[in-house]
């Protein structure tokens, strides 16, 4: 849902949406490496949850999971319905409530 909701507005490149991850992160205490958010973008495209556009050498979108994808860097990714759909229901363990603050009662999940 973290990556999800960053692309939820409008079109956001790798690297934009690495630092608002990061900002996700610190804020709850839960590390997310770039290969996981790239793996988590290829899942969102497979799922028709999101979609990817770019500029020439772009992957194509099934191997945009891949971190070593050549051209991911140069990829834009925007949620689709189905995805804002998923991203405007409710999600009880997302950490931050209505005005991003991190909610007082939200703990680690447990691995």
């Amino acid at each position: 849902m973290v990556v999800l909701d960053q692309i939820s507005d409008d079109y956001e490149c790798l690297h934009q949406i690495r630092k608002q991850v990061d900002l996700f992160s610190s804020a709850c205490g839960l590390p997310i490496e770039t290969h996981e958010i790239v793996e988590t973008l290829g899942d969102l495209i497979a799922h028709g949850l999101a979609k990817a556009e770019g500029i020439d050498g772009m992957p194509p979108a099934d191997e945009i999971g891949s971190p070593d994808a050549p051209g991911v860097d140069d990829a834009y990714f925007r949620v689709t319905e189905k995805g804002m759909q998923l991203q405007l229901s409710d999600y009880p363990d997302w950490p931050f409530d209505d005005r991003n603050v991190l909610r007082p009662d939200w703990k680690l999940p447990d691995k």
